[in-house]
């Protein structure tokens, strides 16, 4: 029941709704295939001896009203009506297998997309106490075995247990005795209908592998570049990417399962439209032998049914068993999800216009677990239009502190202004569209430099000639127009097939590219040879005047233009050096 409970808890209030629905189908499908086993025996009796039709209550009065002038041709229409039965009821339990499937396929889609834009919502300090790969792990891996080990084998028990319970019900209404005797012997059959669908398996299997391999390179591009992303505020953009590989991978994966076990169902009706035919054409002779075989018919067929079931009841107990540690997981990740559209347009949120200045006002942050502060009563005006260097010895808080201005660690004492505005969790979207923001660290997608410039702009929608612009600034164009492709060139995962300060010049155009108010440079020149660092630096003081610049920096070189130094100590401001 615990398994139960936390499944549902998983689901939406419409996948409820289905997973009802389907339990529904499925008494209708063990009801359709209880009375599908029971439909062989009036025709095998009328085929061993056909005078049974005038002995036999039920069978002379189908006979009767059935319009047929002899016992052979009613035998006919039996054989039509108990073929037709059968291949219904087959169909009906195909469904209710296609249902299972896409139920479960739908839940993969929805966990993965609900848990995802959970994660994207979060404050930037839950991914420095959170592992990435766990969370890869939750929203990848765990969502795929809770769907396959889990929801699939809890639903296929389900059904397979109602079925079974028909079936033995009717064994035992029939006849005990007879109802130990099953057919085994269609490995054949089994083999040939492997043959002829393996093809089309193996192409669902290719295609689901192309499809895992997108889906987990959206994950890892939103979740490793999530502070670019944050910054950016293309929290969207990226969540719709992943949605569309798991879409993808999903409706695959359920058309493969669903072709891996169909052959079972289409062999059952051909088998037994076969045994219908031979019976029909070859009438027994032997009067004892003649008699068993109705029974035998029926009894041959329902524990050809009833054996498969009672194996897949067991099964999925046993996976069900295995496979919970795997359910608590996901159930405590997915506790405190909300609901959020991951494919709804994004909330526009309107730029700051910076005119004044931005001031952190007896401003204290103290990151969670930690003993003490990192920033410590800080208290400054950083004026609009002018160009700021921020220096500090290692552990003095510099990076604390862009972090802060930037709006990505809440849970501050003091304020935060911005044209005497106070920053909050309204106004922290527009706060960073302002911003263009540059780290250390620059994180690239294993796509074209221009979509790396543009980042988080479809293809479609980027500016070409702005793009161009803030490579001119960045000093990128140079080494981009000797690549063989230029700016179409694929960088490969996180920039891999350019050097450090490539990587770093193209960075710097991406903070260029959306033409922000404000700039920050959090050590971003440093992996820069000191000619391109000077030209970088000659770029921006042609910037000085109309944009605010926040430089962070080692070397005094990278701070020459700027108009005033804030030098941090200890988490604390020491002093602020007006050089001009």
């Amino acid at each position: 029941m615990q398994i139960v409970r936390k499944l549902l808890f998983l689901l939406q209030p419409r996948e409820r709704i289905q997973l009802y629905l389907l339990m529904a189908a499925v008494i209708f499908s063990a009801m359709f295939e209880m009375i599908g086993i029971a439909s062989i025996s009036p025709f095998l009796t009328t085929a061993t001896n056909p005078e049974a039709v005038y002995a036999n209550e039920w069978l002379s009065f189908a006979y009767r009203y059935s319009g047929a002038e002899s016992p052979e041709e009613f035998l006919i229409y039996l054989g039509v009506f108990s073929s037709t039965f059968i291949c219904i009821s087959n169909a009906f339990i195909a469904f209710t297998l296609w249902a299972q499937l896409r139920i479960a396929g739908n839940f993969r889609y929805s966990i993965s997309t609900r848990l995802m834009a959970h994660y994207a919502e979060q404050d930037y300090t839950f991914f420095l106490d959170n592992n990435t790969a766990e969370l890869h792990k939750n929203v990848i891996s765990e969502i795929d075995f809770v769907s396959s080990s889990i929801l699939r084998p809890v639903l296929r028990f389900i059904a397979r247990l109602i079925a079974s319970i028909a079936i033995i019900l009717l064994i035992v209404f029939m006849d005990p005795i007879l109802a130990a005797i099953v057919g085994f012997g269609f490995g054949l059959a089994y083999v040939l209908v492997f043959l002829f669908v393996r093809r089309k398996i193996s192409r669902q299997g290719e295609l689901r592998a192309s499809s895992n391999t997108d889906r987990a390179k959206s994950a890892n591009e939103l979740l490793a570049g999530i502070k670019t992303i944050k910054m950016l505020g293309k929290e969207t953009y990226f969540l719709r990417k992943f949605a569309i590989a798991v879409k993808d991978n999903t409706r695959t994966t359920a058309m493969n399962g669903f072709l891996g076990e169909l052959p079972r169902y289409l062999l059952e009706a051909i088998t037994l439209v076969s045994v219908i035919l031979v019976a029909t054409i070859f009438l027994g002779t032997d009067e004892n032998f003649i008699q068993k075989i109705p029974m035998m018919g029926v009894y041959i067929y329902a524990g050809y049914r009833l054996l498969p079931n009672l194996q897949q009841v067991y099964a999925s107990y046993v996976q069900l068993d295995f496979g919970h540690a795997g359910l608590d997981n996901l159930y405590l990740a997915m506790r405190d999800v909300t609901e959020i559209n991951s494919e709804s347009d994004p909330k526009v949120e309107k730029r700051f216009r910076l005119s004044d200045c931005i001031e952190l006002r007896d401003t204290t942050f103290t990151y969670p677990g930690a003993d003490r502060p990192s920033l410590d009563s800080l208290n400054c005006k950083i004026l609009a239009h002018r160009t700021y260097g921020v220096v500090g010895k290692t552990g003095a808080g510099k990076s604390t502190f862009i972090d802060l201005l930037l709006g990505l660690l809440p849970g501050y004492r003091g304020a935060i202004l911005v044209d005497g505005c106070r920053l909050s969790e309204r106004n922290l979207g527009g706060w960073r569209k302002t911003i263009g923001y540059v780290p250390q660290s620059i994180y690239l997608s294993d796509t074209t430099i221009s979509e790396n410039i543009a980042f988080g702009v479809h293809k479609d929608c980027m500016d070409e000639e702005r793009i161009r612009r803030a490579a001119k600034i960045a000093q990128a164009d140079e080494f981009i127009h000797l690549l063989p492709n230029g700016f179409k060139t694929v960088v490969g995962e996180r920039g891999v097939r350019l050097s450090g300060g490539q990587v770093q010049r193209i960075g710097i155009a991406r903070a260029l590219y959306s033409s922000p108010e404000i700039l920050v440079f959090d050590e971003a020149t440093s992996a820069l040879d000191k000619d391109t660092e000077a030209a970088l630096v000659e770029s921006l003081k042609k910037l000085h005047g109309n944009k605010t610049i926040i430089i962070v920096a080692h070397r005094l070189e990278t701070l020459k233009y700027c108009d005033s130094i804030i030098r941090l100590e200890n988490g604390s401001i020491a002093e602020i050096e007006n050089l001009i």
